[in-house]
């Protein structure tokens, strides 16, 4: 079963990196770079991505909860690089964070610039960029607190985790995270988590928020329909870059948490799916864009000599500052 599991994973993580390199490529043949203003948030999504692919091909970890001890042990080449391994689940676990940070921070800049305009110079200012980068830092360092500080593995956890699964999880200079409250939970590493977990909680009520005022703003906006229309076309590009790592990470790890929590057994039918489904998180995104977005469609045509080179009407980032 762990053999069949890291097969699929291999497979899954090796596409994503191939799907997030070809998104990069169109990412900076497309008219969308032309503006200065979002080059920066375009190109970080397929980077983060890339990231995240690279180190779950690499650890390819499969979560198990059972008896309120929840461990996250890597299956994959990885495994046994203790401790240079953890570099690689440390990377992984930021791009939880990242995710929401990043998407987050592009929702609240398209937001700015259409319902807000009269605040869009804050984006030329570098005092207002410095405070956005130091918001978004401190919650990556509370993040990796998170990690560091509850979820790393300690000779307790090794002991509990070996207990509960009575000696068929073998965690002995195994790459791994994890928490247990078995015996009574330490309430220092238990804060650090709920505190995390009530951040990352915080955060996903952004897009949502800043997605639901982008519509309610395009419908009384004079701007002409087709500015409108490319304005529609980026927030559900945005829209579906939230919900897929919502889906396909954020959700299933919850879900892990809630076993963890109440002391529930995670199956092995469950373990797998959340595995699989952190897997597909880094290839949506790259599929989701090609899809959605006509600029990328018509490069990659191009580009595989299907069509004829042919320039948008209007490209993507005219839409980002109303003229």
């Amino acid at each position: 079963m762990a053999y069949d599991y890291c097969t699929v994973v291999t497979t899954i993580s090796s596409l994503a990196i191939f799907a997030n390199f070809l998104l990069l490529f169109l990412s900076l043949r497309s008219k969308a770079l032309n503006d200065d203003h979002s080059r920066y948030m375009i190109l970080m999504k397929p980077v983060m991505d890339l990231v995240y692919a690279v180190c779950y091909l690499l650890v390819a970890p499969i979560p198990h909860s059972r008896d309120f001890t929840f461990v996250w042990p890597s299956t994959g080449p990885a495994a046994f690089w203790w401790p240079d391994g953890m570099i690689f689940v440390t990377f992984l676990c930021s791009t939880t964070i990242g995710s929401l940070l990043l998407v987050g921070s592009n929702f609240v800049y398209r937001y700015i610039t259409l319902c807000k305009s009269n605040l869009a110079y804050i984006f030329t200012m570098k005092k207002y960029l410095a405070i956005g980068i130091l918001i978004n830092l401190i919650c990556t360092l509370n993040w990796l607190g998170l990690i560091f500080f509850a979820l790393w593995p300690n000779d307790k956890l090794k002991y509990a985790a070996e207990f509960v699964y009575y000696g068929d999880l073998n965690l002995t200079n195994r790459v791994y995270l994890g928490f247990t409250s078995l015996g009574g939970a330490d309430p220092v590493k238990l804060a650090i988590m709920i505190e995390s977990l009530a951040l990352m909680l915080s955060l996903a009520q952004l897009s949502p928020f800043c997605a639901y005022r982008i519509h309610k703003c395009l419908k009384s906006s004079s701007l002409s329909d087709r500015t409108k229309e490319i304005y529609r076309e980026l927030l559900i590009v945005l829209s579906i870059q939230i919900a897929c790592p919502t889906i396909l990470m954020h959700l299933p790890l919850g879900m892990m948490f809630i076993m963890l929590f109440t002391g529930l057994p995670s199956p092995d039918i469950v373990n797998n799916f959340v595995g699989i489904a952190m897997a597909l998180n880094p290839l949506s995104g790259p599929l989701v864009s090609v899809l959605c977005v006509k600029d990328y469609r018509n490069i990659l045509l191009t580009t595989l000599k299907i069509q004829k080179q042919r320039s948008s009407a209007i490209p993507i980032a005219s839409a980002t500052f109303p003229r």
